[in-house]
């Protein structure tokens, strides 16, 4: 699927690079054609699984409550936000900035979105690290033995 020449031409721009006293970056901008991204149907949501990660540790934020927070905390998520203290938060920007600020991602049960919408948004939403929606997996219905 690579191309030859193109690989041949990433490694000989690589070689001849100057070393830098910096971590160095790549961005990638893909342009496309005939696609109309407004249309739901052609929007983009696929994530891309880097071949030597990120470079760091990521730190995973949860809002949560009840069994979804034990589960959590014993699954290693790094912070963990229940609802008392999304009340508590809802008026600090400067609490919700320290607080959230090491948390790379964060996931979020559905009914507590609103209110971390109305909280956190403001904060989050700048940054690009609004929560994906936790959705627990569908119970299979029972099979019936015959």
């Amino acid at each position: 699927m690579v191309n030859e020449n193109t690989l041949k031409a990433v490694n000989e721009a690589i070689e001849l690079a100057p070393k830098r006293k910096f971590t160095e970056s790549v961005d990638l901008i893909v342009n496309l054609k005939s696609v109309d991204l407004s249309q739901p149907k052609n929007r983009i949501t696929e994530s891309i699984v880097l071949p030597n990660g990120r470079g760091k540790a990521t730190k995973i934020g949860v809002f949560a409550r009840g069994d979804l927070a034990i589960k959590s905390q014993s699954g290693g998520a790094d912070l963990i936000i229940s609802p008392d203290d999304i009340e508590k938060m809802s008026g600090d920007k400067k609490l919700i900035r320290s607080t959230t600020r090491d948390i790379d991602f964060f996931i979020a049960e559905a009914p507590l979105m609103p209110s971390i919408g109305k909280s956190f948004g403001p904060i989050l939403g700048p940054k690009v690290r609004c929560p994906t929606l936790y959705r627990q997996a569908p119970i299979p219905p029972p099979s019936s033995i015959g």
